[in-house]
């Protein structure tokens, strides 16, 4: 979609971008009975407003945000923050069935001290995506140390993650077709809990 460029760096684009995935996989998650809101605070533009760097701020800047949606709405029980990623497109893309789809992976922060929970998480739904749909999850990445962020805002939730979905080559309806399996498979995970979450409190 960035015609005048081939350098992974520079797919940045104001409309055509990693929200419009974000957009879409709320929509799948509602067919499933799963209600979702999407922050669509321009993160740049605070990076800019504070003068703070866009490779060491980022996560700061986003934080806020994201503390402040859980705390106007405490229904909010899941944080998905979705990117995607610089790699070429045979790295970020799959054929199942016939059928174009954008890789996802989840990133686990190293440095998020409570993130044995984040990474339970992360594990299971790439084993159910295993399940059904081998080769669409490329599986759960551990990042940390000098150098990188290594909490990811993780720390906000233990049912937060970090998801790489496709990377600077795949189309939108790739995209969108990954969307619709995870959120099949984040729904079959997430009516279980509720299932079991029920269950125990009948018992008590």
């Amino acid at each position: 979609y960035l015609p005048d460029t081939d350098e992974p760096n520079d797919a940045f684009h104001h409309e055509v971008n990693i929200t419009k995935v974000s957009e879409q996989l709320a929509k799948d998650l509602k067919r499933h009975g799963i209600g979702a809101e999407v922050d669509e605070t321009d993160i740049g533009a605070i990076l800019n407003e504070k003068g703070w760097d866009y490779s060491s701020d980022s996560y700061t800047a986003s934080k806020e945000v994201v503390e402040a949606a859980l705390t106007d709405n405490r229904e909010v029980n899941f944080v998905f923050d979705l990117h995607r990623d610089s790699i070429r497109k045979d790295l970020t893309t799959t054929e199942i069935d016939g059928k174009s789809y954008a890789k996802i992976m989840f990133v686990r922060g190293g440095d998020n001290p409570n993130y044995e929970k984040n990474y339970a998480l992360a594990e299971k739904l790439h084993a159910l995506l295993d399940e059904k749909y081998y080769g669409l999850s490329r599986g759960v990445e551990m990042y940390g140390g000098a150098g990188r962020n290594g909490v990811y805002n993780q720390d906000v939730s233990e049912n937060a993650l970090t998801i790489e979905v496709g990377g600077v080559d795949n189309t939108m309806e790739e995209l969108y077709n990954t969307t619709e399996v995870f959120a099949e498979i984040f729904s079959e995970y997430y009516w279980d809990a509720e299932s079991v979450s029920g269950s125990n409190e009948e018992d008590e």
